[in-house]
């Protein structure tokens, strides 16, 4: 009987290693890769950054020991280390000498990308701050790329070194990030998502009153208060012509969002009562509430000008703005100008309806709070998109490539 028993403990005991052994199978775990590799581009010698426009890159998945999605980003180092990162909030002077890389904020889903060349020259001028009488001929430059999924921690590819010509880049702090409203009920309603159609079709949202954004990649909280027609629709694009990371609804009701980063389109969001609504999103996660507005307008305006020192302070006809929407609750306003120089000490613009008795500005460039009868906007050289709404007095210059 004893040997009976022990060859049944046997065959159970086996069982349950081989049922241990098909559940580990049936329920794979994430593998933490050391590396991955980074293919030397073909072009890699010689770039003039004054002249390319991108620099193509390309590289293999890391081996998480199954199929995973990764948000891949490419790194800059001046000498090959990797061992400091330049931080953009942070002053430049404090970095000199410290600081050995940058991670360029353009973010690639596939196993390739462009960098453009434009972000390395200004890597390279963060990194070794070129005085703009004396900027190398040449410079050699080490790329490698960065692979981030959930479930794992951050892998790096080896790196490759480029040889380039350095441009003197002046450094400034990223604008506010920009994300766009697009939909039925938004502008002209045609939901034409592209560079073009901002300002017609898109609508960038605003910035926060008294919210600091991030100097290095323009993230923080963004708003807009307008009006929505009942059973209005639309989404929140972050970049244009892209339609799979976006702000779309959130579990079927009105008002609700989530996040959408590829995958399935759940639809979009929707508002069934019209009324003014106040939109509030966090750049940086995509997290999105919408609430009924606190007040409503007390008024509309038929037509909205920019007066300015570029068009000796005229009121009734300087520089007209083009509602952005049709209806009769308009109250943002789009134009594009160019300053040939800055604004004067004594000069600048204004937003005017028409007449001096209800205007808006403030000394705050290029975005805002403007207040009624408020200082002249002090703008800078350049050509912009001017977006301003009349209700909540805030305003974009967005800055035209």
């Amino acid at each position: 009987m004893k040997k009976i028993f022990s060859l049944i403990l046997a065959v159970c005991f086996a069982g349950m290693f081989t049922a241990c052994s098909d559940d580990r199978d049936a329920n794979p775990t994430i593998q933490q890769p050391t590396t991955f590799m980074l293919n030397q581009p073909v072009y890699s010698s010689g770039i003039d950054l004054a002249i390319a426009k991108t620099i193509s890159f390309s590289w293999s998945q890391p081996d998480y020991g199954l199929p995973l999605a990764a948000n891949y980003k490419l790194q800059v180092s001046n000498n090959g280390q990797f061992t400091q990162a330049f931080d953009p909030n942070i002053k430049q002077e404090e970095q000199l000498g410290k600081a050995n890389f940058v991670t360029i904020n353009d973010a690639y889903k596939y196993c390739k990308g462009e960098m453009r060349a434009v972000n390395l020259a200004k890597a390279l001028q963060q990194l070794n701050a070129y005085k703009e009488e004396a900027v190398p001929a040449t410079s050699e430059v080490w790329v490698r790329c960065m692979a981030i999924t959930t479930g794992a921690e951050p892998v790096y590819s080896n790196a490759v070194k480029l040889s380039v010509a350095p441009v003197y880049v002046e450094l400034k702090d990223a604008p506010p990030a920009t994300w766009y409203l697009i939909g039925s009920c938004i502008g002209d309603g045609a939901w034409t998502n592209g560079k073009d159609a901002i300002g017609s079709s898109m609508l960038p949202m605003y910035t926060k009153p008294g919210e600091i954004y991030d100097k290095g990649t323009g993230d923080g909280t963004f708003e807009y208060t307008g009006y929505f027609p009942a059973d209005a629709q639309f989404k929140i694009v972050k970049t244009p012509g892209d339609w799979d990371h976006n702000v779309v609804c959130g579990g079927g009701a009105p008002l609700l969002t989530s996040v959408r980063d590829g995958g399935n389109d759940p639809g979009n969001i929707t508002v069934s009562a019209a009324g003014y609504y106040t939109i509030t999103l966090k750049s940086k996660t995509g997290e999105t509430t919408i609430t009924k507005a606190t007040s409503t307008p007390s008024a509309s305006y038929p037509i909205m000008n920019m007066p300015g020192t570029l068009n000796g302070w005229n009121e009734k006809s300087g520089n007209p703005m083009t509602a952005f929407s049709a209806s009769a609750e308009n109250h943002d306003w789009v134009t594009k100008v160019t300053f040939d120089e800055d604004a004067p000490a004594d000069g600048g613009v204004k937003f005017a309806a028409g007449s001096w008795d209800k205007s808006w500005g403030v000394a705050d460039f290029p975005y805002g709070i403007a207040i009624s009868d408020g200082d002249n906007i002090p703008y800078r050289k350049g050509t912009y998109l001017v977006i301003f709404n009349d209700f909540t007095g805030q305003y974009l210059f967005i800055e035209q490539e």
